[in-house]
Order: structure tokens, then sequence, then C-alpha cells
């Protein structure tokens, strides 16, 4: 899979982009960043994104969504979505303020109940081009 171009256009500087990384990461929680605390909840993360994740739950403008579990860049714990959409669902997402509102608040649903959990992983979603 590969990263969708429509939405990704005037993101701004690579600058602005890790600024705005750096905002969201002030949504970790005291347990957030502790290496050997993440581990123990790692059972439930994965039962709470097949929930999350599953098929009959997304936005009918998804095709299909999987994630892993891994690091940032900083080496912190991190739970990585993709979310496939087809190219025609990136044209009408960068042109329709509206369908992009609703999908925004479908993401920000989406990192919330995971940091909810508090297990240790940040959140990282990304759009990407259905197979």
């Amino acid at each position: 899979m590969r990263p969708i171009g429509g939405l990704l256009k005037g993101l701004g500087t690579p600058a602005q982009a890790f600024d705005r990384t750096r905002n969201r990461k002030r949504g970790y929680t005291e347990r957030m960043n502790t290496q050997e605390e993440a581990g123990m909840d790692t059972q439930e993360l994965e039962r709470l994104l097949r929930e999350l994740l599953a098929p009959d739950r997304l936005p009918t403008y998804i095709v299909s969504a999987r994630y892993e579990l891994s690091t940032d860049h900083y080496g912190d714990p991190a739970v990585r979505i993709y979310l496939a959409i087809t190219p025609e669902t990136d044209q009408l997402l960068s042109k329709d303020k509206t369908k992009l509102k609703a999908y925004s608040a479908y993401r920000d649903e989406l990192s919330s109940r995971i940091l909810k959990l508090e297990s240790g992983y940040f959140p990282f979603i990304r759009l990407v081009e259905a197979a």
C-alpha cells in the first residue's frame, strides 16, 4: 500500500509536520512512554483494535483496515493503523469539507479510544490506497 496523495497536499514543510506530531503527542497519559508497562496491555489493545477495525464497524468509504504494533521514531510504542480507501474516495475527501470533517471525527474517536486504554501505545492513523 502507498500513501494517498490528495489529502497529503498542502500539509506544509517537514518542520511543520513534526510540530503537529509533537503537539499530538501531548495526548500521552502518565503510563505512556514506559516500555515495561506497554507489554502488559498488548492483548487488550489488540482485542480493541480487532473490534474497532472489524469490517462491519468501518465507515462505508473505508475499504479495509489493518494495524501493526511497532515503535515510533523516538522508540516509544506505537500502533500504526492503515485505512484503505479508493482514489475516488481520496478525491471526494479532498474536495468535500463535510466528508473530510466526518473522517477527522472518526480518526479522532479511534485515537481517543486507543489512548483511553492506556496501553502505552500511541496511535498513528494513515490513509492508504486500497489494493
